[in-house]
């Protein structure tokens, strides 16, 4: 005679598969989108708090000697160069981000190639540091 497993084992099973999907789908969300840190138990890095610093009105006023300008902020796109949120030519973002000795470039994917090779090549032999993201 043919015998049949009880169906309470299949359930067992069923519900081992799920409690280990939603404790896997747990730690991703903690995990990868910033939900959580550390383990949950307490023993995760602590941070200090950032302490924020309003600018000072008038310039580098109150900041020490050696304090710099904030970098220039480029932008390449189909349309062209932006220099700070103006239009401007290679030669522009060169002038403009001399003062500051670094500049921040980012581009699109729909930059022409060219314009972005030559900004490049060109703020390397002036010397300016290229923070590019």
């Amino acid at each position: 005679m043919n015998q049949r497993r009880p169906k309470r084992r299949r359930g067992r099973w069923v519900f081992a598969i799920v409690a280990a999907s939603a404790a896997v789908g747990g730690w991703l969300a903690r995990d990868c989108t910033g939900l959580g840190t550390g383990t949950g138990l307490g023993l995760g890095e602590r941070r200090a708090p950032v302490e924020v610093v309003q600018p000072v009105s008038g310039g580098d006023a109150g900041l020490g000697s050696d304090a710099r300008p904030e970098p220039c902020a480029l932008y390449v796109d189909s349309k062209g160069l932006t220099i700070d949120g103006a239009p401007g030519s290679v030669e522009d973002a060169v002038t403009a981000c001399r003062g500051a000795g670094k500049a921040r470039l980012r581009a699109t994917g729909a930059a022409r190639a060219g314009t972005y090779d030559a900004l490049v090549q060109a703020l390397d032999q002036a010397g300016i540091a290229v923070e590019r993201y």
